[in-house]
């Protein structure tokens, strides 16, 4: 699974969504953690660019950020069954990301 660290203010997080996007529609569970926002602002993002999330969780003080070692938004971990962090990424997803390293490690540890 995929853990995705995002913000409505986020300028970059506009860029890689439709990568969420796209893994969402190939069946890939990605978890969303809406980071230092207000839940109305991140439901208003979601409604606006679409919702690539299996589940939403918020942050909005930041804690859960700061247990995962967060540089900043939008940054995405790849979680193994057993819960171990395979993979990060700080900065947008692109399509590059998605098709050299994102996928690969989806067909090893998903």
């Amino acid at each position: 699974m995929l853990l995705n660290f995002f913000a409505s203010w986020c300028v970059p997080c506009v860029i890689e969504h439709p990568q969420l996007m796209k893994m969402m529609r190939d069946g890939v569970a990605v978890l969303g953690v809406a980071y230092k926002d207000k839940p109305e602002d991140s439901l208003g993002f979601l409604r606006r660019h679409g919702n690539p999330f299996a589940k939403l969780g918020v942050d909005q003080p930041g804690r859960v950020a700061i247990d995962y070692g967060l540089y900043g938004v939008p940054e995405t971990y790849l979680i193994d069954k057993g819960g171990i962090i395979r993979w990060r990424w700080a900065g947008p997803i692109t399509e590059e990301i998605l098709a050299q390293q994102i996928n690969p490690l989806l067909k090893r540890f998903a």
